[in-house]
């Protein structure tokens, strides 16, 4: 039994200490929340910044092997503007990976089989099990017994059972050059209503992920870099652009890599998987692609989600400087009217920008500080470009914007080092998120013919050079003018909705109205404060879903977007991140935690395993004080936290047998313990095994069993079926029911409102730091007056924000 008496625990807020003054240059993410260790006067701080995961990017181009990962110094330059300028969050970027399931049958959608496969999006905390395969197409369909290329395709089932409705829907990425399937993370948040009913495919398109990737690679088969201490200029751009042309030849020509070979793939596999119908969602440069197989494929065409429209008839990368000075622009003036922002930075964050690259300009500074991935010793130059680069790829979420006040007021006062320090970040992060060769395959056909310079102003804080290095590729580059038909803007009787971030810095919501001219039965909606990519934000998964169900775009009730907020970090001083949270977990129950991101659940099992300790209040595990004898109580105690990566090199039963040493038992007892749990858990079949290349399943089984090896009678476990197929989900369920007949006490952390309504005898719902409501889930439903638990966790909340969380 686990007891909670009113605990409380208080935390430093904000990257602002209360002396002003910050020194970000130990940046360490840990797990699915940054955390920042910020330094002040020989004091430490731990300080909670939550990541956003990686949104669906328009990207300019900026290879980020271009930076060594290992060099102890290096030159930013324009390179800091170009890399910096694809970083669409504050997270580590995506990357997808498949781990096979050996012996594991296929199955079969229409014409292509599929096997089970894990896609990963890196900076998440959970992965995604899928259905994967490949599926050929011809490189150019003008000589079809020509080179074929493989493409991959993942498939996430209906209802975790693969029975949805006939019109799938069809996930387009951004970039160009993002790879579908490495933000399957992000999708299946966004689309958790939609896969109630229908299966979504994820396809990489060609030239990115799994799908013959237009990799730049040396004789050696490494990736080509570029003169690590160099700034690349338009001639160090064309140089290597044409050391990668010519890497590709024998494996792709870059020429057949475009939005219309896109295009038709995308429809070939729609003919293959035999779905008459398409529901089509798109972001950023997909929305390119969306409206591209619309015009071509209308009688394939169901429905239309585009997020962070581009125009078609829009030069990508030609408007960057005015869209980015808006967006700075915006920010600025939502700090001038938050009060505290204002007083805290009474310089607005435009003016404190090009203050900093006045300076820079005049005499670029070397900076010493700690790289944030390693926290290394690093030593850089930081220019002007590099300042300028920062901005705008932060500019790309709120939540990352948020912090330009702070170090730009830093960097004012002759503090460089978190600027450098973030800036590092946005290089070093580059590696996984772009296909360069594919990304210069589509501007170089569609916009670098059509780009016209603008006018220069003097007061614009992104010159005409940024276009300049964006093209500088496509003098040299194999491509084909695309046709003039491309750039006609959509005219379509289709339902379509259109959603744009106000704060988006390349996809403004100017450019949905455009769009929206052509489309009669289009809706557009900006999500509030928002930046790139609104797909996650607030109740979007929930209209979303609505819509492909409906699709009737105007008749949305999209008043719930009003509760999104801007994002400051600004408060000085601490704050509470859990108030008064009490509650009772019992013996031979299982007690289910609901709350939003940030609510302060994760803070509260925290607090119960002993690995935060609240300021008051008090927690007791079978009558032990977790504060005077937290290590007893760990005894007690079977933990499955949010993050659990297992032992790599380890097999499963080795995996087990370690944790059963460190819980102190004899190697009899160990045996017997793996021996039950492989049974109830059924992985007998897997524990002797090495882990590396389990699936998401297949680990969470074998964290469990490590977990429960000691037969502690109280187990905690953090969203343990987040991420696990259908076949998986309920044996795990059956698991629980079954500690629960043993009398266990059983603490459940999840968001599938489902899965706490079957399973839990009482359920505590948290919120703002403390309970907002206790009960069983008839007790709960019949306090907020809801038929259903959503619905009533919902109402009980006050908002929306946690149901995509």
């Amino acid at each position: 039994m686990l007891d909670t008496g009113a605990v409380a625990v208080t935390a430093s807020s904000g990257l602002v200490l209360d002396d002003g003054r910050t020194d970000l240059s130990g940046l360490i993410a840990l797990a699915d929340t940054a955390l920042y260790r910020a330094k002040a006067e020989g004091r430490n701080r731990l300080v909670a910044v939550p990541t956003q995961a990686q949104g669906i990017r328009l990207s300019p181009p900026a290879p980020g092997a271009w930076e060594s990962r290992t060099m102890q110094r290096h030159h930013f330059a324009r390179a800091g503007l170009l890399v910096s300028m694809l970083i669409a969050g504050c997270s580590a970027p995506p990357q997808a990976g498949t781990n096979g399931a050996g012996d594991t049958p296929s199955r079969r959608y229409g014409q292509i089989d599929f096997r089970p496969c894990t896609l990963a999006t890196e900076g998440a905390s959970a992965n995604v099990e899928a259905q994967c395969a490949t599926f050929q197409v011809p490189e150019d369909r003008s000589r079809p017994d020509g080179r074929r290329i493989d493409l991959r395709v993942a498939w996430l089932e209906a209802g975790n059972s693969g029975s949805g409705l006939p019109d799938p829907v069809f996930f387009l990425a951004g970039g160009p050059g993002q790879a579908a399937s490495e933000v399957a993370v992000i999708v299946d948040t966004a689309l958790r209503q939609v896969r109630k009913q229908r299966d979504i495919f994820l396809i990489d398109q060609r030239g990115t992920g799994g799908s013959n990737p237009l990799s730049c690679l040396g004789a050696d088969g490494k990736e080509l870099l570029m003169d690590e201490d160099a700034a690349p200029s338009e001639a160090l751009l064309r140089e290597y652009a044409e050391r990668c042309a010519a890497s590709l030849k024998g494996r792709a020509d870059p020429r057949f890599y475009t939005t219309a070979e896109a295009i038709a793939d995308l429809d070939a596999v729609r003919q293959a998987l035999g779905a008459d119908t398409l529901n089509l969602v798109g972001g950023s440069y997909g929305t390119r692609v969306a409206q591209r197989y619309a015009a071509t494929y209308p009688q394939h065409t169901r429905s239309i989600v585009i997020d962070g429209v581009v125009p078609n008839d829009l030069v990508v990368g030609g408007d960057f400087a005015s869209t980015f000075d808006n967006a700075i622009t915006l920010q600025s003036e939502q700090c001038r009217k938050d009060a505290v922002c204002s007083k805290r930075f009474p310089v607005d964050t435009r003016a404190q920008l090009r203050s900093v690259v006045e300076t820079l300009r005049r005499a670029p500074v070397t900076v010493d500080y700690r790289d944030p991935g390693t926290n290394a010793p690093q030593q850089d130059v930081l220019t002007p470009d590099s300042v300028v680069g920062l901005a705008f790829a932060f500019s790309y979420v709120p939540q990352c914007s948020s912090l330009l006040p702070l170090v730009l007021d830093e960097a004012a006062q002759g503090r460089y080092a978190p600027l450098a320090s973030l800036a590092r970040g946005a290089t070093r992060s580059m590696d996984f998120q772009i296909n360069r060769g594919m990304q210069w395959s589509v501007i170089c056909s569609e916009d670098a013919p059509r780009y016209q310079a603008p006018v220069e102003s003097s007061d614009s804080l992104v010159g005409p050079e940024v276009a300049r290095a964006f093209f500088a590729a496509c003098p040299v580059w194999p491509h084909q003018p695309a046709a003039a038909a491309a750039a006609v803007p959509l005219h379509s009787d289709l339902p379509v909705l259109l959603l744009s971030g106000e704060l988006d810095p390349v996809t403004p919501p100017r450019y949905a109205e455009q769009v929206l001219k052509g489309l009669p039965k289009g809706r557009a909606l900006v999500a509030r404060g928002q930046g790139h990519g609104t797909l996650t934000a607030g109740c979007m998964p929930r209209l979303l879903g609505q819509f492909i169900d409906t699709t009737d775009a105007k008749a949305l009730d999209a008043s719930c977007l009003d509760t999104l907020s801007y994002a400051f970090n600004t408060r000085t001083g601490r704050i509470q991140a859990v108030a008064d949270v009490g509650f009772r977990a019992e013996d031979g129950r299982i007690t289910g935690l609901l709350g939003p991101n940030g609510a302060g659940k994760t803070t509260t099992m925290r607090m119960l395993y002993t690995l935060m300790t609240p300021d008051e209040g008090s927690i007791t595990v079978d009558g032990i004080d977790a504060a005077r004898n937290p290590v007893e109580v760990r005894r007690h105690l079977g933990v499955l936290p949010d993050a659990r990566g297992v032992y790599k090199r380890l097999t499963a039963r080795e995996n087990i047998a370690y944790f059963g040493e460190l819980h102190g038992l004899s190697a009899s007892r160990i045996r017997e313990r793996i021996e039950v749990l492989s049974h109830a858990l059924d992985m007998a079949d897997i524990l002797d095994r090495q882990t590396d290349g389990f699936s998401q399943g297949q680990r969470t089984k074998t964290a469990i069993a490590r977990a429960l090896v000691h037969d502690p009678r109280n187990v905690i476990l953090d969203e343990p079926t987040n991420g696990l197929d259908v076949m998986t989900t309920r044996a795990l369920r059956r698991f629980l029911l079954g500690l629960r007949e043993e009398g266990r006490c059983v603490i459940l952390s999840s968001h599938i409102m489902q899965e706490v309504g079957a399973l839990c005898d009482h359920i505590v719902i948290i919120a703002k730091g403390t309970v907002m409501a206790a009960g069983s889930a008839d007790e709960l439903r019949t306090q907020s007056g809801e038929p259903n638990l959503e619905d009533a966790f919902v109402k009980l909340i006050g908002s929306e924000e946690g149901l995509h969380a």
